[in-house]
């Protein structure tokens, strides 16, 4: 299929489709193109409930197209640092949007920072991003991470579902849970390579980590975990000689102007 048919395909199915609906977004996309990212999210009514951005690191000589839902898209393109940013304004608040990434090379994309927290995001899906390493995306309800197994930061304030899985990303070393209101228990034993947790300000009760753990920092402030994951964080913090502190902050800000990452 061409170019156009995506287009079309846009410009007529923008909005109230449910995320089941990939299945037949796939039927449209040209042969050579890979579907990376799909984001189900609803525009809200205030003043910047219609405003959405990614900052986004790219390969040298690669680029991927950002549809915004809406019969509208913006290209990426990697600057001299391979950063590059999209950004949007939603026409009609208050509807629902499915914004989808697409390249012709799926190793397109290193690193991605969200600027969707002024609307009510669903469901973020990274469906093909091999060469992924760090994303950043709060306020969300639901993950699926499966498209990323070489993701190794991963920064998800305000996380709003009761369960995470995120036993596929072996190579995680660093792993932000801040201010996470429902969930109850995560689990970390295959995360063996995990240096850095964040669990400050959320209402997590349990935590399972390997015995071979390589955790180096830890942040629990305010997080009241229960005796049994208490005792076992602090015997690996023992065994480590963990650094405990108050507070891990943002790996990336992402903000109405575009940062310099470098």
């Amino acid at each position: 299929k061409s170019r156009n048919n995506i287009d079309l395909y846009h410009k007529t199915n923008h909005s109230g489709r449910n995320f089941a609906s990939n299945k037949i977004t796939t039927m449209f996309i040209n042969k050579q193109e890979h579907r990376l990212i799909h984001i189900s999210l609803r525009a809200l009514n205030w003043t910047e409930g219609d405003h959405v951005w990614f900052d986004a690191k790219l390969a040298q000589g690669t680029s991927t197209d950002v549809y915004w839902g809406d019969g509208q898209r913006s290209t990426l393109r990697p600057g001299l640092n391979g950063w590059a940013r999209a950004e949007h304004y939603y026409k009609f608040k208050d509807q629902q949007y499915q914004i989808e990434f697409l390249s012709d090379n799926p190793s397109c994309l290193l690193e991605l920072v969200d600027g969707t927290w002024e609307t009510e995001v669903e469901h973020v899906f990274i469906e093909n991003c091999p060469t992924l390493t760090i994303l950043q995306y709060h306020g969300v309800e639901k993950f699926d991470l499966t498209g990323c197994p070489n993701l190794e930061v991963f920064d998800c304030e305000s996380f709003r579902d009761t369960s995470l899985d995120l036993s596929e990303l072996s190579d995680l070393k660093c792993l932000r849970l801040h201010s996470l209101e429902n969930l109850d228990a995560i689990n970390l034993n295959k995360n063996h390579d995990l240096e850095v947790l964040d669990l400050g300000f959320s209402k997590i009760r349990k935590v399972a980590i390997p015995n071979n753990s390589k955790l180096e920092q830890l942040s629990w402030d305010e997080t009241r975990l229960d005796k049994h994951s208490r005792n076992w964080l602090l015997k690996v913090i023992e065994k480590n000689d963990v650094e405990i502190v108050d507070y891990i902050s943002n790996l990336r800000m992402s903000i109405g102007v575009m940062q310099d990452y470098r």
